[in-house]
């Protein structure tokens, strides 16, 4: 589980920076040539990608509340930054890891403790990845034009204030009129 969360917040980021791609696209594709050259939107940071999200929306005027997603992002990118930069694991039980994130702590340098992690709080992690993905899913949806899993014209569906208020539906079709 640990690695899949590792995987998921890289697919996260990668989802984020394709709305900031998309957005700048549409917005301004005269100057996006020169964003593309600097690679703007290929160098976000951790710290960026949160309020992207929400200036996005804003500027978009996109209905929902996000008033949750920086502080979910913020924690669930902790406990990827322990498990993806951490310098040993330990399993002292089957649902339980002992993450040490400093092997070494160079002079000046400020040790951090260790982290541990419950199975269940792995579980909710991951739930929390999707959620804030479906969050960018349907920011995403103000600026394509279409999106379709098979023949089906879907959109993403508006996700809730809390992700453990999120019942996991991810798509809704829509029918022509």
């Amino acid at each position: 589980m640990a690695l899949e969360l590792v995987g998921r917040f890289a697919r996260l980021q990668e989802t984020v920076d394709a709305l900031v791609t998309r957005y700048f696209e549409t917005r301004t594709p005269g100057a996006m040539w020169y964003l593309k050259q600097k690679r703007a939107t290929a160098n976000i940071s951790d710290a960026d990608r949160p309020k992207l999200v929400q200036s996005i929306a804003d500027d978009l005027e996109v209905s929902g509340d996000r008033s949750n997603f920086h502080r979910v992002f913020m924690e669930v990118k902790r406990i990827r930054d322990y498990v993806g930069h951490g310098t040993r694991v330990e399993a002292p039980d089957p649902d339980t890891l002992v993450i040490t994130k400093n092997f070494v702590v160079g002079f000046g340098g400020k040790e951090e403790p260790d982290l541990t992690v419950k199975r269940d709080e792995l579980a909710a992690r991951l739930r929390e990845l999707e959620w804030l993905s479906q969050h960018v899913r349907y920011v995403m949806s103000s600026v394509v034009v279409k999106m379709a899993l098979g023949d089906q014209e879907v959109r993403p569906t508006l996700p809730p204030r809390l992700p453990t208020d999120w019942d996991g539906l991810m798509w809704e079709p829509v029918y022509p009129r």
